[in-house]
């Protein structure tokens, strides 16, 4: 079932089809995902959902922030990703949208807690990530120091065999 925030994005791109001539077709086509990814991080004996959902990258590689916060769920990074294609796609960019979060309180994590999840983070989806593939941003508490381990934490990772 649809959480309510996805149900909104639906509806409002139902009205918009209808104003805009969308086929069924077209629509369908919309509201398929390139790729729907999920994890269980662990992190010190502590488990914490993970997502990192591309929308499209029809247009370029997939481009969205990664979110911190206790509500972070599917439905509301799958939303998210959807808008970012329409942003994207209506700004002229030449990216497609993805989106990512963690469900978990960051406002109650220590600086190295933070940077264990940012890193396991990016260790659990660091193959759909890439400069060709998605490109992620900050979003919702997470800041320049959480991206720079989490480009590390990337670097590593593709380093790595």
């Amino acid at each position: 079932m649809a959480g309510a925030f996805y149900s909104s994005v639906l509806q409002r791109l139902e009205a918009l089809g209808s104003v805009m001539s969308i086929t069924d077709k077209e629509a369908e086509r919309l509201l398929k995902f390139q790729s729907v990814n999920r994890q269980t991080l662990e992190v010190d004996g502590q488990k914490y959902e993970a997502f990192r959902i591309q929308h499209s990258r029809a247009l370029g590689p997939g481009k969205g922030g990664i979110r911190f916060h206790p509500s972070v769920s599917e439905d509301e990074v799958k939303s998210l990703a959807l808008l970012m294609s329409l942003k994207n796609s209506l700004s002229g960019l030449p990216y497609g949208g993805a989106k990512g979060g963690v469900a978990f309180n960051p406002k109650e994590k220590t600086p190295v807690e933070l940077e264990k999840i940012s890193r396991a983070y990016v260790s659990a989806f660091h193959q759909v990530l890439g400069q060709d593939k998605d490109i992620p941003a900050p979003d919702v508490y997470t800041n320049g120091q959480i991206m720079g381990w989490m480009l590390d934490e990337y670097e590593k990772n593709k380093r790595s065999p």
